[in-house]
């Protein structure tokens, strides 16, 4: 204990144990520089005659002193690491030194407005990294069940993977830098808040600031230098760190870009995400007996399924082949079958094949010709029947229904229903709105009965 501190009086000594208790929680440097402060403001003011009840009479309580410098301490360290933890001290230590009824009413605004802006920038700012990670491991994971012989879409697929991770990672960059700046502000504001509404002991927290500054480069030791040099250095390495960063994740995310552009993947995903006509497109034809013929079922994945009839005696069916699907048909017992599947040489597929892709299965059937059965299925393709004469059961996912070439619009038996649609026929709004969707009804009586049914499509009867 310095002798000036056995000389002082025990009411200020009290003073001081009292601020020296208030003041836990900040560093260890932090308390004793306040403390060293205040001892030696007493003790001028000792030396000089002043008694002890005229010096505390003239100082603000311990607690609204430690207040004041907890709040000054904060807000300098929100400065220097904008984050929620620093910024909730700050808010904290803030809140009690502010009493004008109008800087609470403006101090709990500008609060609950940053809290509200803060923790959304935060919550999408982990959304973002969480996202990146997600979106990588799924195209890698997509990658890795392309069969080895398609080396450019495992290739486009790994690229886009981690082109979208590096965006989303740039993105949660970008949102908390809008979460530090948007702190700063707030901080700011606290501050003046502070300096117009507290008393001396705020200016007090910002005199000691600068007394400890000045007596640190007044008897700075070699070793104090030291580590202030590595203090620096160090800090100034993690800001180095963190744009070589940042400037490695836009490389690597543009490479994968490149990437993926150069295997040629992103451009053909986009074209059938728009639903725009594959330029790969391979005809192939089959002909089957009208004789041989009793019952047909036709299944697409996202190729569109178009019905029309025919001059010629036979079943003819024309598929527009493209890259990534496979037909299998087959004709055995007078059952027509035809059943189009991926090869799995596209990513994503699954939710690829909500789209048409514009490729089309033709069906052309004899005039006349009665099947027990005739059966239209696709998941995403869309479906037209360009003639009334065949009963028809025609099913989609999200693909839309046309039924068109109505000679007669008397003649036609149609029973449609959509869940999520709507149903278009001759032009207007159709249909009566049910628990299940909207269902379609007309001349049911007749025999060559259109049974359609999409659960997210629409249907068009002109």
């Amino acid at each position: 204990m310095k002798m000036d501190e056995m000389k002082m009086d025990a009411k200020l000594m009290a003073f001081l144990d009292e601020l020296k208790l208030e003041l836990n929680g900040l560093p260890e440097e932090e308390r004793a520089a306040v403390l060293d402060y205040y001892q030696e403001h007493l003790n001028d003011a000792s030396y000089d005659g002043v008694s002890p009840e005229e010096l505390l009479s003239k100082l603000d309580t311990p607690a609204n002193i430690a207040a004041s410098i907890k709040a000054e301490v904060s807000i300098k360290n929100v400065r220097k690491k904008p984050d929620l933890k620093n910024y909730s001290k700050a808010v904290k230590y803030s809140r009690s030194r502010i009493t004008r009824p109008l800087s609470v009413f403006l101090f709990s605004i500008l609060i609950f407005t940053t809290y509200s802006i803060a923790v959304c920038l935060f919550i999408i700012t982990v959304a973002s990294v969480a996202s990146a990670c997600i979106i990588l491991s799924v195209f890698v994971a997509e990658a890795l069940k392309i069969p080895s012989q398609f080396v450019p879409e495992i290739i486009g697929s790994i690229g886009m993977g981690v082109f979208f991770a590096g965006l989303m990672l740039l993105t949660a960059y970008g949102f908390s830098k809008l979460t530090g700046l948007s702190v700063r502000l707030s901080t700011r504001l606290i501050a003046r808040m502070l300096r117009t509404d507290t008393n001396h002991s705020f200016d007090v927290a910002a005199n000691i600031n600068s007394v400890e500054k000045n007596a640190t480069e007044a008897k700075v030791t070699d070793a104090t230098q030291t580590i202030n040099i590595e203090g620096g250095d160090s800090a100034s390495r993690k800001t180095d760190l963190k744009k070589l960063m940042l400037k490695i994740v836009m490389a690597i995310s543009a490479s994968g870009l490149l990437i993926s552009l150069f295997t040629g993947l992103p451009v053909t995903l986009f074209m059938l995400y728009n639903s725009l006509a594959p330029s790969n497109i391979a005809l192939e034809e089959w002909a089957y007996s009208s004789e041989d013929v009793n019952s047909i079922s036709i299944n697409t994945t996202h190729s569109n399924i178009r019905l029309k009839k025919g001059s010629s005696d036979e079943v003819e069916i024309e598929y527009e082949k493209v890259g990534w699907l496979e037909p299998e048909i087959s004709c055995a017992n007078g059952r027509l079958e035809f059943e189009e599947r991926s090869n799995g040489r596209m990513p994503l597929f699954r939710l690829l094949s909500l789209h048409e892709n514009s490729a089309e299965l033709t069906i052309v059937l004899p005039a006349n010709f009665k099947p027990n059965e005739l059966k239209l299925e696709s998941r995403g393709g869309f479906i037209y029947i360009d003639s009334t004469e065949f009963p028809v059961e025609a099913k989609t996912y999200t693909g839309a229904i046309y039924v068109d070439s109505f000679a007669d619009m008397e003649s036609a038996a149609v029973k449609a229903r959509t869940s999520a649609g709507f149903v278009r026929a001759a032009g207007e709004k159709a249909g009566t709105k049910t628990s299940d969707g909207i269902v379609y009804q007309s001349h049911l009586q007749r025999d060559a009965l259109i049974q359609i049914e999409t659960s997210r499509g629409n249907i068009f009867i002109d």
